[in-house]
């Protein structure tokens, strides 16, 4: 069959799975939560290449938070009138839910977002984040980004204490590789400085645990969420649950058998957060250190953070110990 022109030549919908005219492919936008094209794809084949060239460009920006504050001015402005510790457990909440694992970039930027501009005293009620979600980061480049999941939802890692689960997040078998480093703690001399490193692990590993128990995800669970869509919220009450998942006040921690104290190289300190602010969301002094305080309570900014948080922070503090020998011999 033959065409008029490319521009009626027929495309391919990678959303709604069937062919339509080129020229409608092209003229896709951002539409209840659909992924599309923000540019008109090029029908001169000479143009391909630099428009090719030009989304590799964009996508390679996606994460930085530079690039979001710049290009989304409302949604800065709206968060910076929010209230930080009234809206943060409510996000990390959301990150529990496993029909949103394909959707966490989404999720994880708006996170970053809050930490490091909130500070106002606006409470963040459903239709807030909802329009943060599906508003003004549905039409941002970041939503590309979105991936079908790789991965179980929740993994599982065993330490001397017993298993302990983990949200993957967008990594793959991030337990394989977090086990590897437990094991070779496990077996180390148990000299006072390991075995510091070793309660602060764990430490953190139980709130992980605690956080899945919370919300009553097993392990190896699989998601079946989909990307490129419109996040879909709980209601009001239903956020109101969720946002207790992520967090911990002091009673929690007594009952978890956890000193405040092993935490400290997870925290992170808000005084820096300015510098979220120059940095990629999964590669962010967020993601190193993912607990923030709120008066006497911890929140779990990201609880997929802490399997990469702790692979950091067992090599930096081991790295620490100098000529000290990790032979169990």
């Amino acid at each position: 069959m033959s065409y008029p022109c490319c521009c009626t030549r027929p495309a391919f919908c990678p959303i709604w799975k069937f062919t339509i005219p080129r020229c409608k492919a092209n003229a896709f936008r951002a539409y209840q939560g659909f992924w599309s094209y923000h540019d008109v794809m090029p029908n001169r084949e000479d143009d391909t290449e630099k428009y090719v060239e030009k989304q590799f460009a964009e996508m390679a920006t996606a994460e930085e938070m530079s690039r979001v504050i710049r290009d989304l001015p409302d949604l800065v402005a709206s968060v910076e009138s929010a209230d930080l510790c009234a809206c943060l457990p409510s996000l990390s909440g959301l990150m529990t839910i496993p029909e949103l694992q394909p959707n966490l970039i989404r999720l994880e930027a708006l996170v970053h977002m809050v930490v490091a501009r909130a500070a106002g005293k606006v409470q963040a009620n459903r239709d807030l984040i909802e329009k943060w979600l599906n508003v003004d980061l549905a039409v941002d480049i970041l939503m590309r980004v979105e991936d079908p999941v790789e991965d179980v939802f929740v993994a599982n890692v065993v330490t001397g204490g017993g298993n302990r689960r983990i949200f993957t997040g967008v990594w793959e078998t991030p337990d394989f590789w977090l086990q590897s480093l437990l094991d070779v703690l496990s077996v180390a001399p148990r000299i006072p400085q390991l075995q510091r490193i070793r309660a602060e692990t764990d430490a953190l590993l139980k709130l992980s645990e605690a956080v899945a128990e919370r919300t009553r995800a097993s392990r190896f669970s699989i998601s079946k969420g989909t990307p490129y869509v419109q996040i879909s919220l709980p209601s009001e009450t239903g956020l109101l649950e969720i946002a207790s998942r992520c967090r911990f006040n002091p009673e929690d921690l007594n009952e978890l058998g956890i000193r405040r104290e092993l935490l400290g190289p997870f925290v992170f300190e808000i005084e820096s957060r300015e510098q979220l602010t120059g940095q990629k969301v999964g590669e962010s002094g967020l993601q190193r250190r993912p607990l923030v305080i709120c008066g006497d309570t911890l929140v779990l900014a990201i609880p997929q953070a802490v399997a990469s948080s702790l692979r950091v922070y067992v090599l930096e503090a081991v790295a620490g110990l100098g000529s000290i020998s990790l032979a169990p011999f």
